[in-house]
């Protein structure tokens, strides 16, 4: 399974939490994580919203903690935090961020925490969602695509996240059938096309993955998604060329994708274009540490294959 869906799952599913009592600094905080995570400057971006974590939680506590024990303050600081929907949506950015670094086990924590705190919120489960069909466990993930669908029927986000797991187990009836629903609620979105395209490449109709990708771009050409998608395909087709090409096109729009360099930088190091291709594995590293294993394996078996 291509993680180009998960790290995208991740980039459109942030969301700002709403200000309250200090509405300066709580959003203030937000912005300016959400700001950080856009110019890829993630432990920032943690720094940030983890503050906003902890701005949001005291405020509510100092207005509301009633008693002066501390079984009665400790019992009001477990109330407080359970009714703070601030604090659920900066612990889904969070997360986000957390997921996009490859701590997949961070991401987890923080979407458990924020889904407990706000049971009803779509996004959470849907980027809870994301970290389980990235790890394989596919089930899982249908489920938690399928309560963010229950939360809010006209969550597309839910949809095409269901439908590319369903294409995973197989069962591509019920993912193109997601992917109609996801197409009536937003006829003109450009995601849906070349998320169904990612669905037809991974099930190997690489006619209609082109097809749906150039729809996307003619829907927004400024989106990374399809560039990305087309890179992938015509690596695994050994076009390696066109490769190098579309996956530049998808880091120009959005140089936050490790895989994006990871795969370029294969695509390079095939071409013998060593020196361009250890600068793009760097950069991926740089973006998710846990990617150095499979790189070093990787330029093992290509440099092998060139000889």
């Amino acid at each position: 399974m291509s993680r180009s869906f998960t790290f995208f799952i991740a980039i459109l599913f942030l969301i700002l939490s709403a200000a309250a009592q200090d509405p300066s600094r709580t959003a203030t905080l937000n912005e300016r994580g959400l700001k950080l995570y856009k110019a890829g400057k993630f432990q920032a971006a943690l720094d940030a919203f983890s503050e906003a974590i902890q701005v949001s939680s005291s405020l509510i506590r100092k207005r509301e903690m009633p008693g002066n024990s501390l079984a009665e303050r400790d019992q009001a600081v477990q109330t407080v935090s359970a009714i703070d929907p601030r604090t659920a949506a900066a612990l889904v950015n969070r997360g986000n961020v957390y997921f996009m670094m490859g701590d997949f086990e961070s991401a987890l924590s923080d979407y458990d925490r924020a889904l407990r705190i706000s049971p009803g919120l779509a996004e959470g489960y849907s980027c809870r969602a994301a970290v389980f069909l990235d790890r394989g466990e596919v089930d899982r993930a249908i489920e938690d695509f399928s309560r963010s669908i229950k939360i809010d029927p006209k969550f597309v986000k839910g949809y095409l996240g269901r439908g590319l797991a369903y294409v995973t187990k197989g069962n591509v009836n019920a993912a193109f059938a997601d992917f109609d629903a996801a197409g009536k609620l937003e006829p003109n979105n450009a995601e849906i096309y070349y998320r169904r395209g990612d669905a037809r490449r991974i099930s190997g109709d690489d006619a209609g993955a082109v097809a749906d990708y150039d729809r996307a771009t003619r829907f927004d050409p400024s989106i990374a998604g399809p560039y990305l998608g087309r890179g992938f395909l015509h690596y695994r087709r050994g076009e390696i060329d066109l490769a190098v090409k579309f996956l530049t096109m998808a880091i120009k729009r959005d140089p936050r994708i490790p895989n994006a360099y990871l795969f370029r930088g294969n695509a390079l190091l095939a071409l013998g274009k060593d020196g361009d291709a250890e600068k793009d594995f760097e950069h991926a590293i740089s973006i998710q540490p846990q990617l150095r294993s499979n790189i070093e394996e990787g330029i093992k078996m290509i440099k092998s294959q060139r000889k």
